[in-house]
């Protein structure tokens, strides 16, 4: 240890121990706030095959959920059958409702496909279609075939075509026009027809948050993966507690490079509907301002200390 820099600095026992309550926040600062893959495996989203009807096209909704931690979903591809042909994938910001003209729309793929009737077939597209938590997104999928065999699809059976932990998807519906968005039907008269259920396969990946020592990110977390934090940060404050040996900067490492499942997934309620979820957020954040006790309030105290180093 002779010459080296804490030599130099005098003897141990005149050196006061530094405390290491946030001193390392400065580096725990330049941690990464998302992961940086896409995704470590791509959902598949089945929704229900009656084969009640064929036609040209197909019109419904996308939604992200945010009861997870996600950062984004970006939609790859989506698979259909039919009769095909010169088929389109055109989407819009917002839901597909009263949006029947093409100026509301951009089209994300157009290729030609051979007939498939009884195997779904992927239109792959070029650039993934990235939505964020909350966010929603209408979907129209068009075959310019010109019968009324392009593409299969459902009457509608439930407000929900289908529910995944990440998304919804919505009833929309149905275009009986050979020409993208073309008002005429194939028999005459109004080409579109609602209560329509998209039939198919919707795949995606998603990229996760990561944990970072701020009450905004904090609450996106479980709530049994926001209690592991706070109770080892609580132990961290204990002067008694070998935590306390450690820089907070340490800590903050290991949480970031945790998944958000890992302290388990059974208090996650995923399974919530689109319109009450947000009302019902609302209530369980009444509820739980009023019944705030030591034990919340110190918890807010520990994120309110984490949020002033940011």
């Amino acid at each position: 240890l002779q010459g080296s820099p804490a030599s130099s600095r005098g003897p141990m026992s005149s050196r006061k121990r530094p405390t290491p309550s946030h001193e390392g926040s400065s580096q725990a600062l330049k941690r990464a706030k998302v992961a940086d893959y896409v995704v470590q495996n791509c959902y598949n989203v089945d929704t229900r095959d009656h084969e009640d009807h064929t036609f040209n096209g197909i019109m419904f909704d996308v939604r992200v959920k945010t009861t997870l931690p996600l950062k984004c979903i970006e939609i790859q591809k989506v698979w259909v059958r039919g009769g095909l042909g010169e088929m389109t994938v055109w989407t819009t910001p917002g839901s597909h409702q009263q949006k029947i003209s093409r100026y509301d729309w951009k089209m994300v793929y157009n290729g030609t496909h051979k007939e498939s009737t009884t195997t779904l077939q992927p239109l792959v597209f070029p650039t993934p279609i990235r939505l964020q938590p909350g966010e929603e997104m209408g979907m129209y999928i068009h075959s310019a075939r010109p019968d009324d065999e392009g593409l299969v699809y459902n009457n509608l059976r439930s407000t929900i075509t289908h529910e995944d932990p990440h998304i919804y998807i919505m009833p929309g519906m149905a275009h009986t026009s050979d020409i993208p968005f073309g008002p005429i039907g194939y028999w005459g008269g109004p080409s579109w027809r609602c209560g329509r259920e998209f039939v198919g396969r919707v795949t995606y990946g998603v990229t996760w948050m990561l944990w970072n020592p701020s009450q905004r990110i904090h609450a996106r977390f479980p709530p049994q993966f926001q209690t592991m934090i706070m109770t080892i940060l609580m132990c961290h404050k204990r002067k008694e507690s070998p935590l306390k040996m450690l820089p907070c900067a340490v800590l903050y490492y290991i949480f970031n490079m945790l998944p958000w499942d890992w302290a388990g997934q059974d208090d996650i309620n995923t399974s919530s509907r689109p319109g009450p979820q947000i009302m019902q957020r609302g209530r369980l954040r009444r509820a739980r301002l009023r019944l705030r006790g030591p034990r919340e309030r110190a918890m807010e105290a520990l994120l309110g200390d984490l949020d002033s180093v940011i």
